[in-house]
């Protein structure tokens, strides 16, 4: 699966089955838009979120639970995104400055 930028193919780590624009969101000079990757059978989808500004995209790190009904926020320059884990438990990602945090640990960055 392939995502592109003003005609030029972005590099996204994943073995997708698809992709899908979930919700769009203004960070002042740059918009980040939240996507759906959809990962397998067994895992419906995680996420990953795209920075564009007006000469560059940034791609985070993909992240989720495989929960198809998250919560999410925007405060400020965060995306905050709420769900289950497979055993029910609350897992939050934050989203900030171009990072990804899952509970407080920062994810690795891609």
């Amino acid at each position: 699966m392939s995502l592109f930028f003003n005609g030029k193919k972005l590099n996204v780590d994943t073995d997708s089955l698809g992709m899908s624009f979930r919700d769009k969101y203004d960070l002042g000079d740059k918009d980040a838009v939240l996507v759906i990757d959809e990962v397998s059978a067994t895992c419906q989808l995680n996420f990953f979120i795209t920075v564009a500004g007006k000469a560059d995209v940034k791609i985070s790190s993909t992240f989720g639970t495989c929960d198809d009904t998250p919560k999410i926020v925007q405060s400020g320059g965060k995306i905050i995104l709420r769900m289950k884990d497979t055993k029910g438990r609350n897992v939050k990602y934050i989203f900030e400055n171009g990072v990804i945090s899952e509970n407080g640990k920062i994810l690795k960055v891609q």
